[in-house]
């Protein structure tokens, strides 16, 4: 997950003038080469599919035309495929003041980590100091 600055797909997740890259060339084919190789998933194209266009970064370049891409992403190893209930990619304003849009993943767990035990705590009957402040 996170900021790679690099756009996986240009004709789907670029908009717009924004054809400079962030990163060298060399350095944004390893990253596909590596996502690739490891058959990671973009989760957000696993729940879109490759028509949807979604932009995670918006900007203007010196014609002050407005450029968009998903340079942000959120990936997964593939068997967390059928565990994925949705991704999107949201507005940040008021939140943060990033110029990124904030990339979210919703997995459903219940079949992943069990709940189901008893917690066998070495702190069960320790007393804690709970501190009020006004």
């Amino acid at each position: 997950m996170g900021d790679f600055n690099f756009v996986m797909n240009p004709n789907v997740d670029r908009k717009g003038d924004n054809y400079q890259t962030f990163n060298s060339a060399k350095c944004n084919n390893m990253i596909k080469r590596t996502m690739i190789a490891t058959k990671f998933t973009d989760t957000f194209r696993l729940v879109h599919g490759d028509d949807k266009k979604s932009y995670s970064w918006f900007g203007k370049n010196s014609n002050r035309s407005i450029s968009a891409s998903r340079i942000d992403y959120i990936w997964t190893s593939p068997n967390l495929d059928n565990h994925t209930i949705y991704a999107n990619i949201v507005k940040s304003e008021g939140l943060t003041d990033s110029d990124h849009l904030i990339n979210t993943l919703n997995l459903d767990t219940s079949r992943i980590i069990r709940n189901k035990r008893s917690t066998n705590s070495s702190y069960l009957g320790t007393s804690r100091k709970v501190y009020l402040y006004e």
